[in-house]
């Protein structure tokens, strides 16, 4: 289901724990990947340092927000 509103209070909760932690969430139900596609998809969890991370939130009637975060 949609959180709505809670879906952003969520994505500043993970990157916290992103922060705290290192670990990377992978990208998950991504199906079979193209492999002529350049671009990494991570599927797994890894481990590795973060300073920013992007959130980008769309919602209904056409409303979209982006934030960048650095850890300080």
């Amino acid at each position: 289901g949609d959180l709505g509103a809670a879906t952003q209070i969520l994505a500043l909760v993970l990157c916290r724990e992103i922060f705290e932690q290192g670990l990377i969430p992978g990208t998950f139900n991504t199906g079979p990947l193209d492999p002529d596609c350049p671009l990494k998809v991570l599927q797994e969890s890894i481990k590795g340092q973060v300073s920013k991370v992007l959130i980008n939130e769309a919602s209904w009637g056409g409303i979209n927000a982006s934030v960048i975060l650095q850890q300080i």
